[in-house]
């Protein structure tokens, strides 16, 4: 797989996304149409989402990384 560009994030904070929002997702198997989770990267920032149909948890953080052409 090629990328046209690529970033580097602190683990620290990818970290902290993944330990906030965990709790929220589930791994029973029985409603898998209604679990997930979500990581978005943009240049102004991360956000993490996750659900598991009863419970939803959202963190947002502030772009730290630097651009790798």
């Amino acid at each position: 797989m090629k990328f046209d560009k690529a970033w580097k994030a602190a683990a620290g904070v990818v970290h902290k996304l993944v330990g906030h929002v965990a709790f929220a997702a589930s791994t029973e198997e029985s409603r898998r149409f209604s679990n997930g989770v979500l990581w978005s990267c943009v240049l102004t920032g991360m956000r993490m989402v996750a659900t598991n149909g009863h419970r939803l948890a959202k963190m947002d953080v502030p772009a730290n990384w630097r651009l790798h052409r």
